[in-house]
């Protein structure tokens, strides 16, 4: 029985569009459910000597993470908090509960801290409490390790931002650099099931001879991805590959600009997204 046909996701369309302006290849096969084992996209170099390129395109590094998120946005999103009276940052551990009796503790809790002017809570490397600001204690961080927290910080009052939360991702560990996050994000895709997954379908593409790219994108809300994307800061360390994969893209909605490009020959470079890259209507 055949399978229903499949219209692509307007992400798996831009990076298409990305790539192929980069590149100066064409779009000549979708995955379109027709047939197993279907990549992304096929691209034509244009010529008749040049082989095809398999892409496989993701935005998804951990679903766990994606629901945390959007539960997040959810409760938080577009919502005034008339409890609160300045406006909050806040750092999830990964995989914490965000929602229902969560979201109404957090509240409390962040209107308690206003109560006391305490601004800003920390947690370090293995979540280990580090005091930031005076009258923190050793309660507060007891409190933010039950509400799943790294971080809750209040930026500057202004009247169009009092009352609400805001959410962040940060990397885990010390001593980052500007893009030290990025190869280990990559790692952390390649490692995970769709990224298994991925592999497994561009290893395949390579064995008929084919190019094989990888284009992920990352969550908008992980600025360690974003902003050194968007700054043009450029990772040191290599992601950790197979052999037969040509080409790895990384590209944030935090940086519409660029896009991250690895190859196993010239390592990691910027690409700046073509005017063709913006077009929202296919490839």
């Amino acid at each position: 029985m055949a399978k229903k046909r499949k219209e692509p996701r307007q992400d798996e369309l831009l990076a298409e569009q990305i790539v192929n302006g980069v590149l100066g290849t064409s779009t000549v096969e979708r995955d379109d459910n027709s047939h197993p084992g279907m990549v992304d996209a096929l691209l034509d170099p244009g010529n008749s000597s040049g082989p095809l390129t398999a892409l496989e395109i993701s935005s998804t590094t951990d679903r766990a993470a994606a629901m945390l998120w959007s539960v997040v946005d959810k409760e938080h999103g577009n919502t005034v908090h008339p409890e609160l009276s300045w406006c909050w940052l806040i750092s999830y551990q990964p995989h914490a509960r965000a929602g229902g009796e969560a979201a109404r503790r957090l509240i409390s809790y962040l209107a308690e801290l206003e109560t006391r002017g305490v601004r800003e809570i920390r947690r370090s490397q293995g979540f280990v409490p580090f005091v930031t600001a005076d009258g923190v204690t050793a309660g507060d961080h007891a409190e933010l390790a039950r509400l799943g927290l790294l971080a809750v910080s209040a930026v500057p009052d202004t009247e169009r931002s009092q009352g609400r939360i805001h959410h962040y991702s940060v990397a885990v560990g010390e001593g980052f650099g500007p893009a030290d996050a990025v190869p280990g994000y990559v790692d952390d895709f390649l490692a995970s099931e769709t990224g298994a997954n991925k592999l497994r379908k561009l290893k395949r593409q390579a064995e008929l001879g084919r190019r094989t790219h990888l284009f992920l994108w990352a969550e908008p809300h992980h600025v360690n991805i974003g902003q050194p994307l968007s700054n043009a800061v450029l990772p040191k360390q290599r992601p950790t590959a197979p052999v037969f994969l040509d080409s790895i893209w990384l590209a944030s909605a935090f940086a519409p600009e660029h896009v991250y490009r690895w190859t196993p020959q010239s390592g990691w470079e910027i690409v700046i997204v073509p005017v063709s890259g913006l077009d929202q209507n296919g490839a």
